[in-house]
């Protein structure tokens, strides 16, 4: 008969390792790819929106 102790450190890690994996993997994802992708977009945007603001601004100004 196994001790006692080894059902439970088996139901510990069991639990924690994957959800320690998956947490990794998301913070990886999100901070890795996601956020860089999203700061791209946003700048891209803005200088889009900066370009139309002028060249409103050059209309008003002709």
């Amino acid at each position: 008969m196994e001790p006692k102790y080894t059902l439970y450190w088996n139901l510990y890690f069991s639990d924690t390792c994957p959800l320690g994996l998956g947490l990794s993997a998301g913070y990886g994802w999100w901070y890795g790819y996601h956020v860089p992708t999203v700061r791209q977009r946003d700048a891209f945007y803005q200088k889009i929106e900066e370009e139309r603001a002028q060249a409103i601004r050059d209309l008003q100004n002709s």
